[in-house]
């Protein structure tokens, strides 16, 4: 227990405070709560301070309501650690007597009221006094009442608010999603925060999806990710019963290519060579990957093997016409490709793994044949 400017105040260990103060001479009755977070944990933001002036014009107004006139005062410090719970009758003069209580919050004196009153209706004013007392106490417990519900309206309520929302997005992962802001005030900047965090936890999920799917040389999806979207496709298409066709491209003679060019320009004829395929996706459903070295797998789901081989045969057209000089080559003087195209309605007895293997032999056939073929 300690003063605060000469009032009284009940200091806990989680920095609550509570009690009557004077200030400029007037009693005030206040309640003081840290903002902290919603686990209780980290230093306060600051401090919710709700309080009520006991002025001469709240005692007037008390007075009228028990129609009795009556004084409030700060106790003095002889009455702190004594016990004055009782009412305390004295006598002023032959016709007046003066009736006081002290007012205890946490067993320490708060206030003094005092009301005089005359000895020939004293057992009627001892009675007055007692109801009095008793409505004022019960209009100091409403008033605590109305502080902790303002408290849970404006604080406690949008932190929970708000930590559910935070316990929603991370639960559920999904770093798109935004936190409310129910509040202009410091709990609303507080979720504008968030949100600004998660908006850059978002970018930068992006940006790492994006890193680990794509190919550094040539941007087309790398191996892992078409194997993520082709089961994806194959799934799907089970259900429509389209067929899913897939094409494997190399680049014919393309060690030789390097050996006689430099990796430089391998570097730069696979970039070439991947601008061309990617063109050829026309849809948003069509895949293009860089599947090995030199090789290229282009997925087309819903297009059957006859539209697959004239998509072939244009991309050999198209790889002609880029004229990429290849004189290592033993089947042209520039760059060609072989293609081995595979297709089939996918079905729950199997799987994906035995149409790309379909492809690779159709592929291996082209080289067998060749090369700078169709099969």
């Amino acid at each position: 227990m300690s003063g605060l400017n000469g009032g009284y105040y009940t200091d806990v260990d989680d920095q609550r405070i509570s009690g009557v103060f004077p200030l400029k001479g007037v009693p005030v009755l206040f309640s003081m709560r840290p903002i902290v977070r919603s686990d209780g944990t980290g230093e306060p933001r600051g401090f919710l301070l709700f309080g009520q002036f006991l002025d001469q014009h709240r005692v007037n107004t008390l007075a009228e309501q028990i129609l009795m006139s009556f004084e409030l005062s700060l106790p003095t410090e002889t009455q702190k650690g004594s016990d004055n719970s009782h009412y305390q009758i004295k006598p002023i003069d032959d016709s007046r007597l003066m009736a006081q209580k002290s007012i205890y919050i946490d067993g320490e004196p708060a206030l003094n009221a005092s009301t005089e009153v005359t000895r020939s209706i004293s057992q009627l004013g001892k009675s007055i006094t007692r109801y009095g007392m008793l409505l004022f106490v019960i209009l100091g417990v409403a008033i605590a009442i109305t502080l902790f519900i303002v408290f849970q309206i404006t604080v406690v309520r949008p932190i929970r608010d708000l930590r559910t929302d935070i316990a929603s997005i991370t639960g559920s992962m999904d770093y798109s999603m935004r936190a409310q802001i129910r509040n202009q005030d410091e709990i609303g900047a507080l979720s504008r925060d968030f949100n600004t965090m998660l908006g850059l936890i978002e970018a930068n999920n992006q940006e790492l999806k994006q890193l680990s799917e794509t190919d550094p040389l040539t941007g087309l999806f790398n191996r892992l990710a078409m194997d993520k979207k082709l089961q994806q496709a194959w799934h799907l298409l089970i259900r429509t019963s389209d067929p899913l066709t897939v094409m494997l491209v190399d680049i014919d003679y393309f060690k030789a290519y390097n050996d006689h060019y430099g990796h430089q320009a391998g570097d730069d004829c696979l970039k070439k060579v991947a601008q061309i395929l990617q063109n050829a996706a026309k849809r948003d459903s069509d895949m293009v990957a860089r599947y090995g070295g030199e090789e290229f797998l282009i997925v087309l789901p819903g297009t059957s093997r006859a539209s697959a081989q004239n998509i072939a045969a244009v991309l050999q057209q198209h790889i002609a016409e880029e004229n990429i000089e290849h004189s290592a080559s033993s089947v042209d003087s520039r760059v060609t490709v072989s293609i081995g195209i595979a297709a089939q309605v996918p079905s729950p007895a199997e799987s994906v793994s035995e149409l790309i293997g379909a492809a690779d032999r159709a592929l291996y056939q082209a080289k067998e044949n060749g090369r700078n073929r169709i099969e």
